[in-house]
């Protein structure tokens, strides 16, 4: 299936993500000024552990508003 037209879930998705891949480095410039680089890289990992660790605790991840979370299929030996 050929879509002509981008519906408006994917314009949101688009138009977020150049929005924080934009943001990203102007944040990663402004915290150079004043914190050592290694620090920032640190924290930044630090901040999305948590976040990856609290999204699998919750019980998945969530692909998009009102969809069920996906989940591996556990095998037993």
């Amino acid at each position: 299936m050929q879509k002509e037209r981008i519906d408006l879930t994917g314009l949101v998705t688009i138009v977020i993500l150049t929005l924080l891949w934009g943001v990203n480095y102007s944040v990663i410039k402004v915290s150079n000024s004043g914190l050592s680089p290694v620090f920032t890289t640190f924290l930044r990992s630090v901040i999305a552990t948590i976040l990856g660790v609290s999204n699998r605790a919750s019980g998945g991840i969530f692909l998009a508003v009102g969809q069920r979370p996906l989940r591996r299929k556990t095998f037993r030996l």
